[in-house]
């Protein structure tokens, strides 16, 4: 999670009061490595007002340190997030190791199954609001952040990420969470070795 201190507060700040600026279509200039479709979908109804990012998960392994391991990972399972079956579970995007990019729901319309019970107190409209999957855009990152640390690329390409679609839908850097924070008790990702000031820092360079 994010650490209560004064360095990291001020990025914040510098990054909220920056975030309008805005490209013609910044989603559309991200450069999406693969793209499968997942049915596990519904059409959005709300507006895109955050973002939470996830981690997969590395199954029983301890960690991960064979490259062709995690590529092979990377495709097992954004194919498992784009079965149909009765699992419900997906999101918009899966960022592989080598920071490779999996679309697997545009965000102009459609909402994915991601966050599960959840919810989010909004610093705009000061209220609670719950079902997060209703206005979060999902992100899983290849990995188990509770095992081993996420690699520079899947960073470099996870602030890409977040900043095409934070100035698209005008969401603020207070809005990007982990599914830790939006299901507390229940979920553990991105997980203790998520580098929330390594993020900032790459979001903040980039405006």
């Amino acid at each position: 999670m994010v650490e209560d201190n004064t360095e990291l507060n001020d990025m914040l700040k510098k990054a909220t009061n920056q975030v309008t600026e805005t490209d013609p279509n910044p989603v559309h200039a991200l450069r999406v490595d693969s793209y499968l479709d997942t049915p596990d979908r519904k059409s959005k109804t709300e507006e895109w007002q955050g973002i939470v990012i996830h981690h997969t998960g590395i199954g029983n392994r301890s960690n991960v340190n064979d490259l062709s391991l995690w590529r092979r990972l990377n495709v097992n399972i954004a194919k498992w997030l784009a079965t149909n079956d009765n699992v419900y579970v997906s999101a918009h995007y899966q960022i592989g190791y080598e920071g490779e990019l999996t679309q697997l729901a545009e965000t102009d319309n459609h909402i994915t199954y991601h966050a599960g019970k959840s919810s989010w107190w909004h610093p705009g409209l000061r209220i609670w609001k719950k079902s997060c999957n209703n206005f979060m855009i999902g992100i899983e990152i290849l990995g188990d952040g509770n095992k081993q640390p996420f690699s520079d690329k899947q960073y470099e390409t996870l602030s890409h990420v977040c900043r095409a679609h934070m100035q698209k839908y005008n969401i603020q850097p207070n809005m990007i969470v982990g599914h830790e924070m939006v299901s507390p008790g229940r979920k553990q990702d991105p997980g203790k070795y998520f580098d929330w000031t390594k993020l900032y820092e790459l979001l903040y360079a980039k405006y």
